[in-house]
């Protein structure tokens, strides 16, 4: 039941509603239409302002396309990090390479302490070590087939040596013998060896006279042989005389002699005597004046030089005499010798002296000892086989390899002694300062000099927690500053934290994106690639990567057009794509694996220039502000169609369709979309007609009336030739 105060504002607004007159509705519809009349009316009659409006078609095919998923997020430069260097150990300063301004290079020593101590020491370890484990081998491995054999070998060694020396006693015991009682064989033996040696004495003496005999011949032959060469050489002169002052007019060599004129020509040389053969052959038909001179001179030229070989035999032939009497009187010392020595033999004999009975008895006790020796030594050999057989024991084992890891503790202690006095660059950098000289005397933990990377710049970001789902390490962006607007970079995240942000509520990531260089330019050109063929034609970032006629940038190169594995399939070791060099560039033109298109030479369009052109000229300094452009994701073989043919109806989507003669309404499902292109899952197929519908007005057909503003969003006019895009339907 309402209370009073209801009733009273119930009836409260009754009373209100009461004051207002009650107009029919057929009132209020009259109303309009005299307004409308009068409004058409008064347009018509004063001339109205506004343009007529028509509608346009442009028709454009469906196409199977690549889209890539970008990030948008602004950030700030940073410069590269520093590194202090530190000494290890206490040590004296021996040498400086770098100063204070100077570029070095990762891993370039810096400061050198005195290492000579540490060097020798650490080599001394390293031999012990080797020594140690190729004795714990030994005993780890025995008994080997080798140490085996070794065994057995000493063995058969010892028993062979007992033989020896078992027959050297009983050789030395039969010469006693023979010594106290000769056998008449020995006499008769030693008599006929003197008998022969005072033969050969008589022998030897006679070859001596014949051999002095020949030395006077050969005396007697040199004087002959040199009067021989003297007649030889006045005839030889004549003969070139003849040759040189006769006139040799026939054709066609006509007073044209061999260079032999000279008495420095003679005897002549074998290119000499080789031309004045040629010059009498037949088939050159040598006069009868040439052939005579010219065989005359080569006749005595033979002459010649027979004599002065006559004469180099004669001297040999007196050589070998004089040797002949020399080594004669040798033999004749020699024969002497052997009948003295069989002289003794047989006096020996005959009558053997104390001394030679005392040696005799004194090399039996020697072979006695021996014999006793080399028993002692089978014995040891057989027991060093049964040792070797039965293999080292456990606790040899286990003391060799303390002893080898001591050895390796050793090594491990003085490399790193070693490596402590050798300081050396942590990165690619610049000396900053350097606070020591050669000589100083330093403490473990002393600041020794700082490196800055100056070359080094990265972005730092905060990336929304809405958008950091995807963005990890190693993804490719562009970055674009304000304040360097003639250049833009290419960037890879190199660090992600899971650290947020917190201020005020707002949630972010702390991103870092690294500027790349030219080499990493290179081997980022293949993934870049992938994404180029995903981004739309009139996006900024397609500008950047692939080729557009766009006049506020310079020309760009699409990496897409260069294929990585057929280059490296085809120069294979001659290619390095962390090198590429103006010779590397010339190779890769010549192998086939890039289009005509993309063959310029060394030209703007050249992997040369795709690398120069996206290689930062001049870094940006820290502090500067970016715009980066991320490229997250590349979904690919997606149906694209323009974002403007779609047809927006509450939540649903539809677009027309050229289908025959007809133009029809289909319902669709859409997926990604970069805002110039959308993906569609549902309702189109590659190759459908799609109808893309915009007003423009009368008195200016190119001029839309949707954004006067927005020329790039606005559909362009149709080709000639027709209305589809990219001549589809010619």
């Amino acid at each position: 039941m309402p209370s009073k105060s209801d009733i009273k504002i119930e009836d409260l607004l009754a009373s209100r509603k009461k004051k207002f007159p009650y107009i029919t509705s057929s009132v209020i519809l009259g109303i309009l239409l005299l307004i409308s009349a009068f409004y058409f009316d008064f347009f018509s009659l004063f001339g109205s302002s506004e343009k007529e409006i028509k509608t346009e078609k442009e028709i454009v095919v469906a196409e199977i396309g690549n889209m890539a998923s970008t990030l948008t997020s602004s950030g700030t430069a940073k410069a590269g990090a520093q590194s202090n260097l530190y000494s290890d150990s206490t040590g004296e300063v021996y040498e400086v390479e770098f100063s204070a301004g100077d570029e070095v290079k990762k891993d370039e020593v810096i400061v050198t302490f005195n290492n000579d101590t540490a060097t020798r020491n650490l080599e001394i370890s390293k031999s012990n070590l080797n020594q140690a484990q190729i004795t714990l081998n030994e005993l780890l491995n025995s008994p080997t087939d080798s140490e085996k054999l070794n065994a057995s070998q000493s063995k058969i060694n010892a028993e062979q040596q007992l033989e020896s020396s078992e027959q050297q006693l009983k050789n030395a015991e039969i010469t006693l013998d023979k010594l106290i009682a000769p056998d008449l064989s020995q006499i008769n033996s030693a008599e006929a060896s003197v008998v022969s040696a005072e033969a050969s004495v008589v022998s030897a003496e006679a070859s001596v006279v014949s051999a002095e005999a020949s030395v006077v011949s050969a005396k007697s032959s040199i004087v002959s042989a040199q009067n021989a060469i003297d007649n030889a050489y006045v005839e030889l002169l004549n003969s070139q005389k003849s040759y040189c002052d006769t006139l040799l007019t026939a054709s066609p060599f006509a007073d044209e002699k061999a260079p032999v004129c000279s008495t420095t020509d003679l005897p002549l040389s074998e290119s000499n005597r080789s031309r004045l053969l040629d010059d009498i052959k037949s088939e050159n038909d040598p006069t009868t004046a040439r052939i005579t001179t010219t065989k005359a001179l080569l006749l005595a030229n033979s002459t010649y030089t027979n004599s002065l070989s006559s004469l180099k035999n004669a001297n040999s032939n007196l050589e070998t005499s004089e040797s002949s009497v020399l080594t004669s009187e040798s033999s004749v010392l020699t024969a002497n010798s052997n009948l003295q020595t069989a002289q003794t033999t047989l006096n020996s004999l005959l009558n053997p002296s104390e001394r030679d009975i005392l040696q005799a008895q004194l090399s039996i006790d020697t072979a006695k000892i021996s014999v006793l020796s080399s028993q002692a030594s089978l014995d040891s050999a057989v027991q060093s086989e049964k040792d070797i057989l039965s293999g080292a024991s456990e606790f040899q084992i286990d003391k060799q390899k303390q002893a080898v890891y001591s050895a390796e503790l050793s090594v491990q202690g003085n490399q790193e002694v070693l490596d402590s006095l050798e300081v050396k660059s942590p990165r690619d950098g610049v000396i900053g300062s350097i606070n020591v000289s050669v000589g100083d005397k330093v403490s473990a933990n002393t600041l020794l000099g700082v490196i800055s990377d100056v070359t080094s710049i990265s972005v730092d970001l905060a990336i929304s927690e809405s958008d950091v789902e995807g963005v990890q390490e190693g993804l490719y962006g562009i970055a674009l500053f304000d304040s360097l607007p003639d250049q833009s970079y290419i960037v890879k995240i190199s660090n992600v934290s899971i650290i947020p942000n917190i201020n005020q509520g707002i949630v972010s990531y702390p991103v870092e994106a690294e500027i790349l260089k030219a080499r990493d330019i290179a081997v980022a050109l293949p993934e870049l690639a992938r994404y180029a063929s995903g981004i739309s034609g009139s996006s900024e970032l397609a500008s950047f990567i692939s080729p557009q006629n766009n006049s506020s940038r310079p020309s760009r190169v699409d990496p897409s057009n260069l294929d990585l594995e057929c280059i490296k399939e085809q120069l294979g070791d001659d290619f390095d794509i962390n090198n590429i060099s103006p010779a590397t560039i010339q190779k890769v033109m010549k192998s086939g694996c890039m289009p005509e298109s993309a063959r310029g030479g060394l030209g703007s369009n050249s992997m040369l220039s795709v690398v120069e052109q996206f290689a930062p000229s001049k870094m940006p300094t820290a502090g500067m502000g970016a715009n980066v452009i991320l490229l997250k994701d590349l979904k690919e073989d997606l149906i694209m169609i323009p974002s403007k043919s779609i047809i927006r109806k509450g939540k649903e989507s539809y677009v027309k369709k050229v289908q025959g003669e007809e133009e029809i309404e289909v319902k669709i499902a859409t997926g990604e979309s970069d805002g110039i292109r959308t993906s569609i899952t549902e309702g189109v197929n590659a190759g459908d007609l799609v109808i893309i519908e915009y007003q423009v007005s009368v008195d200016n057909p190119t001029e839309s009336l949707q954004d006067d503003n927005k020329s790039s969003e606005r559909p362009p006019g149709p080709p000639k030739g027709g209305g589809f895009r990219g001549n589809a339907g010619q």
